[in-house]
């Protein structure tokens, strides 16, 4: 649960950050869009997606091998999640650390079923 909290939060602060930067420029400047932002944001969407996904195919489908597949997809988004947001939010990025700590130890603790099958 605390994970999903940070996660959640990260996503918040990044979300809010671009809000604020986005009226900035709407009164200031011209409009324009941030590719980055726009890939973050689907970036949060594709992991919560493989985060569900892992637990269909590990859990109810009984696919280690392709669970343990998908397990690295999501631990390499939320990497990308975080090395994107360091420029922006140093909070924002650290708060995922927990986050990918423990999908790095399930990832490994996955490997070890699969290999045990």
């Amino acid at each position: 649960g605390v994970i999903f909290v940070l996660t959640t939060i990260s996503a918040l602060i990044t979300w809010n950050k671009r809000m604020v930067e986005h009226r900035f420029l709407l009164v200031f400047k011209k409009k324009e869009i941030d590719v980055i932002f726009v890939f973050v944001i689907g970036l949060f969407i594709a992991n919560a997606v493989f985060n569900v996904l892992w637990n269909l195919l590990f859990f109810t489908l009984h696919q280690i091998s392709l669970a343990l597949f998908e397990m690295v997809i999501l631990e390499i988004t939320i990497l990308l999640i975080m090395g994107l947001l360091w420029k922006r939010s140093k909070l924002a990025s650290l708060l995922l650390l927990p986050y990918a700590a423990w999908v790095g130890f399930a990832t490994y603790l996955t490997l070890q079923i699969a290999l045990l099958n």
